[in-house]
């Protein structure tokens, strides 16, 4: 985020899959992840960005012109998902893929995993995430819904 920050004038971050929540997958609701992006961004002194819901529709033809209907003007979609860049590239966006900082350490699924296990999670988090999680009692709900 912060190579293209610093390109651009606003960063406008999609959170996928907002309509989705407390599953396995999902476990915080849009909101939740929306507060720990702008705890993270504030933390990192990043800015200006905006954070925009994106339901999924489940309609991978359309999901490009559906993203650019909900969203102001863009030039330049990053995303780590080779899905999601061809789907953008084939309805005539400017696409890059998304340059990931040590992915197998600080993926969600992994962090997901740790909080399951009672494993040590926090470092891997921004600070005020960790203290955000723990007061959601975000790694109690992981497990729960891991769990079943």
């Amino acid at each position: 985020m912060r190579e293209i920050a610093g390109e651009a004038e606003e960063l406008l971050i999609g959170v996928a899959a907002a309509a989705d929540s407390r599953t396995p997958k999902n476990p915080f609701t849009a909101g939740e992840r929306n507060e720990m992006i702008r705890l993270a961004l504030d933390g990192a002194g990043m800015g200006p960005y905006r954070i925009i819901d994106l339901p999924d529709i489940h309609n991978p033809p359309v999901w490009a012109n559906y993203v650019a209907n909900l969203v102001p003007g863009f030039d330049l979609v990053v995303a780590h998902s080779d899905e999601t860049l061809e789907l953008f590239e084939e309805a005539g966006y400017q696409v890059r893929r998304a340059t990931a900082y040590e992915r197998d350490t600080y993926s969600g699924t992994r962090i997901r995993h740790l909080m399951i296990g009672f494993e040590q999670w926090e470092t891997l988090v921004p600070p005020p995430v960790a203290e955000y999680l723990k007061g959601i009692d975000g790694p109690a709900r992981v497990r729960r819904l891991a769990l079943g």
